[in-house]
């Protein structure tokens, strides 16, 4: 199957769209769910780095970072001061020398001494090594702090589990515990960013990249030894939910640290000491059949996470997300922690994909507490997890083989459907519906319809906070209305609501019409509910109370949802 890329070059002095094709083959079995997709890549112009801060040498930011931990010490020594005189006036000697303890300070400390100069490249380039207790290594240049509502590139984006009505359990689960590099920020119109902690187990190689035509992305002029084939493998990143590798038209972009002119011209910084920086595919596949990088050298992410004019500032009023200031070092060293766990996971499947990385910056900007405590919060976290066995986990162990079709609900090995027929939703370890339509996990369902078009069903088992009251002589009763799907027939009733029973003593009176097999259950009318109230021949715990309809089409194109 293809995974087709189409790029849009932009000229140096106005956007003029040229459509060429390179598409992305991923041929193994467990992959052949993918459907054929577009990449929108840009080609950034050979001049980029005149008109951008990729010229200057300091990032200022490191700057103001100083500013702020140095502000932070006063304060701190300060308290401390204040806090040592009050307890022990007697005491002159009062060690005064201390640490701040501020949330908005890293607790990676800058040497107050060291140089104002950008980390080296080659310092990014090599491997880090992981403390015991799980933080990415740090430098001394290193540096990360709270930065408050403050938007810019190369800021990090933490989400938040504070003040927020619900989280992302049943929503845009991917979000959970992200870590967002933001790329792109202009006030007032658009944010670009992408989401880091979110590793996929596809490798492409040269092979799995096609141009839509189904032609090679391989020209007769590239280097097509085995040898290079071989070693060319792309490890692909899940960077957000807009123009994703699932999407028809999905935009791949490259994160690097090349200092060469070659790549540099072909980039834009994140960081304006070049650090780190980003380019399309197709220029990172340029660069390394020029010779100028090796794949090694990339972070290929796939879609990206975007926010239109006011959109994020108004999720951080509403304490959704936290922002960071941080250095380049910070993030690459995060990359390649990330990397080396992702290689080293033996149970992908089973892991919370992400998690650790959010956890050790939370930790850093002094959120601990929180993130200590959003441990505990287990519904988002599992269906994190479930996000991800779905999305980025594709290499499926035989043990965790989907069943088959009709494994979505429970019936019996030759399935007969028919009005009357009960079916429960799978309470397989592993329901089909934890993502998506949830309402139908462990449900029991009644079909009232089958036509050669559509089935019509009843959910059973979900109550809803509404009921239905009947007067009676000397007392009023109500019955507890329940949901049984979100449709209804347009022009006729929005939501039918059908009264069932299955009474033995009602059906000899013919209360009502059999749905279906005579001694099953069986749907009366409201009036006829209110009768046998009245006379007293049965009572609230003999009816059901069903709001709405669920319908599944069986013929593509022969009926509309709602309709």
């Amino acid at each position: 199957m293809k995974l087709s890329l189409l790029f849009l070059l932009c000229g140096s002095l106005g956007l003029v769209t040229c459509w060429t094709s390179v598409p992305v083959s991923l041929q193994r079995p467990q992959l052949q769910s993918l459907r054929r997709h577009s990449v929108l890549q840009q080609d950034r112009s050979n001049d980029n780095a005149d008109d951008s801060e990729s010229s200057s040498t300091v990032d200022w930011r490191e700057f103001r970072a100083r500013l702020v931990m140095n502000e932070n010490r006063d304060n701190s020594v300060t308290a401390k001061i204040t806090s040592s005189s009050s307890s022990s006036p007697s005491s002159p000697n009062n060690n005064t020398e201390t640490t701040s303890s501020s949330s908005s300070v890293t607790t990676t400390k800058m040497d107050s001494t060291s140089s104002t100069s950008p980390p080296q490249p080659s310092t990014l380039s090599s491997s880090s090594s992981s403390s015991e207790q799980g933080s990415s290594s740090t430098s001394s240049r290193q540096w990360a702090y709270d930065a408050g509502d403050v938007i810019e590139q190369g800021s990090i984006i933490l989400s938040s589990n504070l003040e927020r009505s619900f989280g992302h359990g049943l929503m845009q689960q991917y979000f959970h515990k992200s870590v967002i590099l933001v790329l792109e920020h202009e006030d007032q119109v658009f944010t670009k960013g992408i989401i880091l902690n979110r590793p996929t187990d596809i490798i492409l190689t040269d092979e799995d990249f096609v141009r839509p035509d189904g032609s090679p992305l391989r020209s007769t002029t590239d280097k097509d030894d085995d040898d290079t084939k071989k070693k060319n493998q792309w490890r692909l990143w899940f960077g957000g939910d807009v123009q994703t590798y699932k999407s028809g038209n999905p935009e791949l972009i490259c994160l690097h640290s090349l200092q060469t002119e070659a790549a540099m011209k072909v980039s834009k910084p994140v960081f304006s000491n070049n650090v780190v920086q980003f380019t399309s595919f197709e220029q990172a596949y340029r660069l390394v059949q020029d010779g100028e990088a090796s794949c090694d050298d990339f972070w290929l992410f796939g879609g990206y996470a975007g926010w239109g004019p006011g959109q994020l500032q108004g999720e951080l009023t509403r304490h959704s997300w936290y922002m960071v200031a941080t250095d380049a070092g910070t993030v690459w060293d995060e990359l390649r922690t990330m990397q080396r766990e992702q290689e080293g996971s033996s149970n992908k499947a089973d892991a919370i994909p992400g998690a650790d990385t959010w956890t050790r910056l939370m930790e850093r900007v002094g959120h601990g507490l929180e993130a200590k405590a959003s441990a505990e919060d287990r519904f988002d976290d599992l269906m994190l997890r479930e996000w991800g066995k779905e999305n980025l986990v594709f290499e499926k162990d035989d043990d965790s083989a989907e069943d088959d079709d009709l494994s979505s609900f429970s019936m019996p090995k030759t399935p007969l459907i028919s009005a009357g027929t009960l079916l429960r939703g799978s309470s397989a370890t592993r329901s089909p519906f934890m993502l998506n339509d949830q309402g139908f996990h462990k449900s029991v369902i009644l079909v009232v319809q089958d036509e050669e078009q559509f089935t019509i069903g009843l959910l059973l088992n979900r109550p809803l906070p509404t009921d239905t009251e009947f007067s009676v002589v000397d007392r009023s009763m109500r019955i507890a209305q329940r949901f049984g799907g979100r449709f209804g027939f347009r022009g006729l009733l929005d939501k039918p609501v059908f009264w069932l029973h299955n009474s033995q003593t009602l059906r000899d009176m013919k209360v009502g019409s059999p749905i279906g097999r005579e001694d099953g259950i069986w749907r009366c009318t409201k009036e006829q509910v209110q009768t046998t109230f009245n006379s007293r021949i049965a009572g609230p715990e003999d009816f059901i109370c069903v709001e709405g309809l669920t319908v599944w089409p069986k013929m593509s194109g022969t009926f509309s949802f709602g309709s």
